[in-house]
């Protein structure tokens, strides 16, 4: 099983002396858990996932962490996790890959926008989405789970890519070119190969030595001919609802597979089809963003996974943030034993999560400016949006029906003139969530909450 219990940091340079628990009741087999870590700017979350996804690697490549972090009471994985650590902000803190490291490549997948450390680029998502394609639709779990989360959202099942001879590969082969005989097409081939070869650049070297046997060279320009059009274009659509239509992708997908790996052809475009086709960077942010976490994270769930999630609300309007959840629940549903860890500063989200198998922590800082996490004992189902803005993040809105009954029961207390015993707890937590307001001198309720701090102290 892949659940994360409890982390626990010895000497860290932002967390210190820290322990975590990420699970308070233990899962029975085969259940996926939530876990979800909710926190003011500022607080350490991202640094948290960064952290968290170290430490597995490391316990389970040693058996004495070099992070000097101990995972599970320094309990071993049964076996080694798939790690996915998934984010729509250029600013996340994962790892890009893992360098030397002797974890399992298979093992760790990186789903975030960056491409170098301080990059981001939009372009790669075209042939990381078409390989995803592959991969959701080659297995019915996960074309199943996908179908079903973007139903709930009411997107649509229908997509294409679209394949445009490579830049490089146009020098060799034109759609002009391929409407010609083999024989008369091989002449011109020859001529402008020779131009290639005196470039000498990496991507015209890796495809002249890709096309240096003459069978591969045919077999490359029968595949090319019978896929593109006169204009040097090609478009692979599907219906995610229709099996035959399934099937033609599938068996379209193995002709382009080779063809891309080697520099060939490229992927133009990635289009959702909508009111007519949509390229996919046309979409709104909101779009962009839910519909990039639904393929990326669909394409690499397995069985006992550990899925890191950073922020995954960025864009999002509060509808989707109130059903991310659920979506998520949807994606996960044919796949066992996984622990999915989400970093976040939407109480939308937390609002959402299902009564059984989660589990809420609070990321703050203390009075000396340390980054502390506490573990709510409460299960957050059902709450409103307001009572968990005042009881996490401290933030009383105009009408906040949490704030009126911790000034109802203090109010109470005070006019009854003693605590009762059975009273008084209710009275210091209430108490509590009130002092944690930074209010102006001038506000009322600064009176009222010093008198009530008198009376607590005189009565307890």
């Amino acid at each position: 099983m892949a659940y994360i219990r409890k982390i626990s940091f010895v000497n860290d340079k932002i967390f210190n002396k820290l322990d975590v628990t990420l699970i308070n009741k233990v899962p029975n087999n085969n259940e996926n858990y939530l876990s979800m870590i909710i926190g003011e700017n500022g607080t350490g979350k991202s640094q948290f996932l960064r952290a968290m996804v170290d430490s597995v690697i490391d316990s389970c490549l040693f058996e004495n962490s070099k992070l000097e972090t101990i995972v599970n009471d320094g309990e071993k994985f049964s076996n080694i996790p798939k790690i996915i650590c998934s984010a729509t902000n250029i600013n996340d803190k994962y790892r890009l890959d893992l360098g030397k490291k002797i974890f399992p490549k298979d093992n760790y997948r990186y789903l975030g926008m960056r491409s170098a450390t301080n990059n981001a680029f939009v372009g790669k998502y075209k042939k990381i989405y078409f390989n995803a394609f592959v991969k959701i639709i080659s297995e019915f779990n996960r074309l199943d789970a996908f179908v079903d989360a973007l139903k709930v959202l009411d997107f649509p099942v229908e997509f294409s890519f679209e394949f445009s001879i490579g830049r490089t590969a146009s020098k060799v082969i034109t759609p002009d070119k391929l409407q010609k005989k083999y024989s008369l097409f091989l002449q011109g081939y020859n001529k402008s190969t020779l131009k290639l070869k005196e470039m000498g650049r990496m991507d015209e070297r890796r495809i002249t030595e890709f096309l240096t046997n003459e069978s591969t060279l045919e077999s490359t320009y029968n595949t090319t001919k019978s896929l593109f059009n006169s204009k040097g274009k090609f478009i692979l659509h599907v219906d995610l609802l229709n099996e035959e239509s399934c099937n033609n992708f599938m068996q379209k997908a193995s002709l382009v597979n080779d063809l891309l790996l080697n520099k060939i052809i490229t992927v133009r475009e990635f289009y959702v089809d909508m009111v007519g086709n949509i390229g996919f960077s046309m979409l709104s942010s909101g779009q962009y963003q839910l519909l990039n976490t639904l393929i990326t994270l669909s394409s690499e769930i397995t069985n006992d996974s550990l899925i890191f999630i950073d922020e995954p609300e960025v864009s999002l309007h509060p509808k989707w943030q109130m059903i991310f959840i659920s979506i998520i629940e949807r994606l996960l549903k044919r796949y066992k034993n996984v622990h999915v860890i989400i970093a976040t500063h939407s109480h939308l989200l937390v609002s959402s999560l299902p009564v059984d198998n989660s589990c809420v922590i609070i990321s703050k800082k203390n009075n000396c400016g340390e980054i502390v996490f506490e573990t709510l004992e409460a299960n957050t189902s059902g709450w409103s949006s307001d009572f968990i803005l005042y009881n996490v993040f401290g933030l009383a809105t105009a009408r906040n029906n949490a704030l009126e009954d911790d000034l109802r029961l203090i109010a109470t207390v005070i006019s009854e003139w003693g605590i009762k015993k059975q009273d008084l707890g209710m009275y210091k937590v209430a108490l509590g969530r009130l002092k944690k307001f930074n209010l102006p001198e001038n506000d009322p309720l600064v009176g009222f909450i010093k008198n009530a701090d008198v009376f607590l102290s005189e009565n307890s």
